[in-house]
């Protein structure tokens, strides 16, 4: 079964929202470099800043093909909304959110 067939992709959601959570609560500032190129060979981006941080919460979005649409979530560090495929535009209501450009 691909990963993201059933409750996979809520899991990999949540493994993602801890990894955050862990290191951004220790270094806010950190820069991911391993995580977002494993994340990547998952078929799974994460939006993050021109100066390579990820702001919390970040936009998290599933780019292959097998993945089954869930419902709105959303962390302290993470959110999904299945109403958009389109990671500019959520890029930019994020960054005008939070007053920068991303």
């Amino acid at each position: 079964m691909p990963l993201s067939q059933g409750p996979d992709g809520l899991l990999e959601f949540h493994l993602t929202d801890a990894a955050l959570g862990l290191v951004l609560d220790v270094d806010p500032d950190h820069k991911f470099d391993s995580l977002l190129i494993a994340l990547r060979g998952l078929g799974i981006e994460l939006e993050f800043g021109a100066d390579g941080k990820i702001y919390r919460p970040t936009r998290i979005r599933w780019t292959r093909g097998d993945f089954h649409e869930m419902p709105y979530l959303r962390t302290n560090n993470l959110y999904y909304g299945p109403d958009s495929s389109d990671g500019v535009a959520a890029r930019a209501v994020n960054s005008l959110s939070k007053g920068r450009v991303a």
